[in-house]
């Protein structure tokens, strides 16, 4: 019996324009992003928890938050918590601010900054 070894779209490329590239890969990232994960109100709390105990000891955080389609990860130190527009606002490792939208924000975690 023979083995056939399928290579996908790569046996295609050298026939594809460069414009069908750009839209195959465009095609691939809309593919891999998600949808926003919801939370209930006891792991909001959790979140608030962890974002004081990180403010009152100068502590970082490692923030894992939604952002275009993916889950992105930031070690920073909490700078300020913006009430009315629902945002953290944190420093990251090189002092430049980052702002986070509170609703965007999957995972919160104290770190020790490594």
């Amino acid at each position: 019996m023979v083995k056939i070894n399928d290579r996908g779209n790569l046996k295609w490329q050298p026939f594809l324009l460069p414009e069908h590239r750009s839209l195959l890969k465009e095609l691939k990232k809309e593919e891999q992003k998600i949808e926003v994960p919801m939370l209930d109100q006891q792991r909001l709390e959790e979140f608030n928890q962890t974002i004081c105990d990180a403010m009152a000891f100068n502590q970082p955080l490692e923030v894992a938050y939604y952002q275009n389609g993916k889950i992105e990860r930031a070690i920073c130190h909490v700078h300020y918590i913006d009430i009315h527009h629902r945002e953290l606002r944190t420093l990251d490792k090189s002092n430049h601010i980052c702002i986070i939208k509170m609703d965007k924000i999957i995972d919160i975690q104290l770190t020790d900054g490594d």
